[in-house]
């Protein structure tokens, strides 16, 4: 059986140093909230920012 994609979106998996992983984590026990939460919200707040930066750049 083959499954739809998911409601939520797909899964991308990235290697980050230790220190970022810990910071995140002390955040996310702090706040109650996912890593994955914290992530979109990091990426959709940049994205906009480095797609203009690469735009005119390049």
């Amino acid at each position: 059986m083959v499954q739809g994609p998911h409601p939520s979106g797909r899964v991308v998996s990235v290697r980050m140093p230790e220190e970022i992983i810990e910071r995140l984590d002390t955040l996310c026990t702090r706040t109650g909230r996912s890593r994955g939460f914290y992530l979109k919200m990091a990426v959709t707040a940049m994205l906009p920012q480095l797609e203009e930066y690469h735009w005119e750049h390049v």
